[in-house]
């Protein structure tokens, strides 16, 4: 538990020899570009991408970031440098390395992140080991002066296993020297850390190990936190017993729905857990504001030394020294954790009821709401998924739609403005609203034909090879062919007008052999409004102009045909590309059917 304090005076060390002879950013040669941005605090690096997150790991634990110290204070890592993150990342099927991960090789993360309230979703890592087999595991593995806010982690699943060393493991950063956390939200996690072999490991919702942290509207929520030595809902253990480090703070954090169990793997080691802390090694770690709420607490006795508290699973003490760690609580409260009525300090137990009904959000002051039966902080990242669901169903092409209602959609879109907090949940919802709405009031364009001569595309009508009319458009509703001046087909069956066959009379229409006619298309519309279906129909084409030819003579006449029931024989004819079948009635109309020949049979059902 006390290995790790040397390991950090020599870090402090080594960074003042550093500030008295070294500035150390006068040799950066290459310089990192992520997805803009240069690293100010006016223009901060953008975090866009999985790719950019794996970039950033990268410069950091390959030490390319080392000569990054923009006030030359001898901290590098990106010291004094901002990042922006402009999007959520998910992280599926990554194989993460975390942010820095070692005190050991002096290797951490110094800058400056805003996560700007975007998710970092499904991640799964098994954290990064330095040279003395130290693990640690979080989006940050260790940072040293850093300023972490906004994050937003679901659903990771991190694991450290110390090699014969300390495992620290945490849903926002493996360890936190001298660092700040605000406005973190870590939910639906699973948090691990085991050492090989058992002894001093820790895992935390939030963080693994801090060290002179300062953590602000915080939550962790629907966690499991599992170790083998201790355990915090949200912070494993604080440690802040180092030369000129001042003592951790958590002002406006909470733990909910989270399970924390510690389990030595033999005798000789010990176990802690806490719904908030697992092990204090402090004169005075300050809570305000905070909570702990439905959070089950379990410290397995199979270990030397074992308990499990609300708020903190054990106070380290060395009566020989006397040396007595202490962890205040400020206006706190916990409520429902099952049996573990340990370590409250002055925190309040609230009932259920309490919890659900609005009372203590209200005693917890400003910074939290009632969300339905639950509390969460006024900072806590809207929900978007209705949004993102309106944004999907938006059509891949605008293009056939009216300008008006295309304009109407854009308007729509361009009112979303990420990161609203909860509190304006009703706005984001509404942004949903408007974009469906416009969606459904999209207006399709008057379709306008060509029509064009040759085979292949949609085909209209054809007869045999004479003339093929193809609508060039990518889909067809409701055509209209005009011959002459006459609507003489058309796809819609309410329409009078009946289908045409070139070369016989039918309906009101006839081709003629040796004629010239022009032939026009146009489409028709139909948009539902005000409880009856509104006719829109579109321009005609450019007409077409085509010779119906003359007859020709190599055709025989078809002989020995006969009837049967409903089959019907002839004889084939060698020169013929189709049949056509008449059929004439008692008053002398006349009915046609157009067949394909393969030229060998004659036969028609």
């Amino acid at each position: 538990m006390k290995a790790i304090k040397k390991i950090m005076v020599a870090v402090l060390l080594s960074l003042s020899m550093v500030v008295s002879f070294m500035p150390t950013n006068v040799f950066a040669a290459e310089v990192p570009t992520f997805s803009g941005g240069n690293g100010t605090q006016e223009d901060p690096w953008l975090i866009s991408s999985s790719n950019d997150l794996i970039e950033l790991a990268d410069w950091v634990n390959s030490e390319k970031a080392k000569t990054f110290d923009m006030d030359d204070c001898g901290t590098g890592y990106f010291h004094g440098y901002y990042f922006k993150q402009i999007s959520n990342i998910d992280l599926t099927g990554v194989d993460y390395a975390p942010i820095g991960y070692t005190d050991t090789d002096e290797i951490y993360f110094s800058g400056n992140y805003d996560g700007n309230n975007f998710i970092i979703s499904n991640i799964t890592s098994t954290g990064k080991q330095d040279s003395d087999g130290q693990t640690t595991v979080g989006i940050f593995g260790f940072i040293v002066e850093a300023k972490i806010e906004n994050i937003h982690v679901k659903n990771a699943d991190f694991l450290a296993i110390g090699n014969n060393s300390y495992a620290h493991a945490g849903g926002i950063v493996g360890v936190a020297y001298d660092s700040s956390i605000k406005n973190c939200f870590v939910e639906n996690s699973t948090i691990e850390s085991k050492r090989n072999p058992s002894q001093n490991n820790c895992a935390g919702g939030i963080a693994g190990y801090c060290a002179g942290g300062t953590f602000e509207k915080c939550i962790s929520n629907n966690n499991i936190i599992n170790s083998q030595c201790y355990g915090g809902g949200f912070v494993g253990e604080i440690d802040d017993d180092y030369p000129g480090l001042g003592e951790s703070s958590f002002e406006d954090c909470a733990v909910v729905n989270c399970k924390v169990t510690t389990a030595a793997e033999n005798t000789r080691n010990y176990s802690f857990s806490g719904g908030f802390v697992g092990e204090v090694n402090s004169d005075g770690v300050n809570v305000k504001n905070s909570f702990v709420y439905k959070t089950n607490i379990f410290a397995h006795d199979n270990g030397d030394l074992t308990n499990a508290g609300v708020f903190a699973g054990n106070l380290y003490e060395n009566s020989y020294a006397d040396y007595y760690s202490k962890l205040i609580t400020m206006n706190c409260y916990y409520g429902e954790c099952g049996s573990v009525s340990d370590n409250t300090f002055t925190a309040s137990s609230k009932s259920k009821e309490e919890f659900e009904n609005g009372i203590v959000a209200g005693l917890l002051g400003d910074s939290f709401v009632q969300n339905g039966s639950s509390i969460t902080l006024k900072t806590y990242p809207a929900d978007y998924t209705k949004v993102n669901e309106a944004k999907a169903k938006v059509p891949s092409d605008l293009s056939i739609y009216t300008d008006e209602s295309v304009n109407a959609l854009k308007d729509a879109l361009a009112l979303v403005e990420d990161g609203k907090n909860i509190t304006e949940q009703a706005t984001v919802d509404g942004y949903a609203d408007a974009i469906n709405k416009a969606i459904e009031g999209l207006v399709k364009k008057p379709i306008i034909y060509k029509v064009i001569e040759g085979e292949g595309g949609t085909f209209v009508k054809k007869s045999g090879k004479d003339i093929s009319i193809r609508i060039d458009h990518e889909y067809t509703e409701n055509v209209k062919v005009e011959v002459d001046g006459k609507v003489a087909f058309t796809t819609d069956s309410n329409y009078s007008y009946p289908n045409f066959y070139l070369g016989r009379t039918y309906g009101e229409f006839k081709f003629e052999r040796g004629k010239t006619y022009t032939i026009r298309v146009r489409g028709i519309n139909y948009r539902y409004e005000n409880g009856a279906n509104k006719k829109q129909e579109g321009e005609w084409s450019d007409a077409y102009t085509v010779t119906y030819k003359a007859v020709d003579t190599s055709l025989k006449k078809v002989s020995g045909v006969t009837a049967s029931s409903y089959v019907l024989s002839w004889n084939p004819d060698k020169n013929a590309d189709s049949y056509e079948i008449k059929v004439t009635d008692e008053a002398g109309r006349e009915y046609f059917e157009s067949l394909a020949s393969d030229r060998k049979s004659g036969r028609y059902t």
